[in-house]
């Protein structure tokens, strides 16, 4: 895998994973774990209703959120992901100001700990990404070639809640919408009678890789959940 190929990925995921967002909790609620082997990537179940206005937080950055939070980007003062960060709650903020506040507005990040989604592969027992020639339907579907991944959710604390609900409920806000920055492990999958190597991104979006490129490593993604 060349810099330049990691780059691309990088880049494009970015804003090709916004379809990754969910509407439910898994992780920690009771409800499971989703275990998707294709896009779009989503659990939980949908808004019983999507009229009023959308509370829109701050876009944060969570490092570690699949592996050591040594091997994950810095967001230190001047880092590519504090740019990153910058542009992406820029250019929400110009959607906002264009609605005029009657459809979305922007509200400060809550006290306490957010909703914490996780997403990429499947997890062993240590944390790294499972054997994806492993059985189980955890790790491989019957109806695919490819391994699936993992989709979870962990609750956000009380206090975060109650904070949220407190600031909602004074803007006359019905809903809040939580955008993570966050790296991902994915694996490589082939398509064609050629198998070729990419890594889906989306729904009908992918990213070609060079062919010599493992199917046995995965390959870190930054996506926003």
């Amino acid at each position: 895998m060349t810099n330049r190929a990691l780059r691309a990925i990088a880049l494009t995921a970015s804003f090709a994973l916004a379809g990754c967002a969910t509407t439910g909790a898994t992780f920690r609620s009771g409800v499971g774990d989703s275990f998707p082997d294709r896009p779009p990537y989503r659990a939980g179940a949908s808004p019983r209703s999507t009229n009023g206005r959308i509370a829109i937080l701050p876009i944060s950055y969570q490092r570690g959120a699949s592996q050591a939070d040594i091997f994950d980007p810095s967001s230190a003062p001047a880092s590519p992901i504090s740019g990153l960060l910058a542009e992406m709650n820029a250019y929400v903020d110009s959607l906002t100001q264009a609605a005029g506040g009657t459809i979305a507005m922007r509200i400060a990040a809550p006290n306490g700990t957010p909703p914490d989604v996780q997403f990429g592969c499947v997890p062993d027992a240590g944390g790294d990404c499972a054997d994806p020639s492993a059985p189980g339907p955890a790790v491989r579907s019957s109806e695919a070639e490819q391994p699936r991944m993992r989709l979870a959710v962990g609750r956000p604390s009380p206090e975060w809640s109650a904070a949220a609900r407190e600031s909602l409920d004074a803007r006359g806000a019905q809903q809040a919408l939580v955008l993570t920055l966050e790296i991902g492990q994915y694996w490589v999958t082939k398509s064609g009678w050629t198998n070729r190597k990419s890594i889906a991104l989306g729904t009908n979006y992918s990213v070609p890789l060079p062919w010599l490129t493992s199917l046995e490593t995965p390959v870190s993604v930054i996506q926003l959940t």
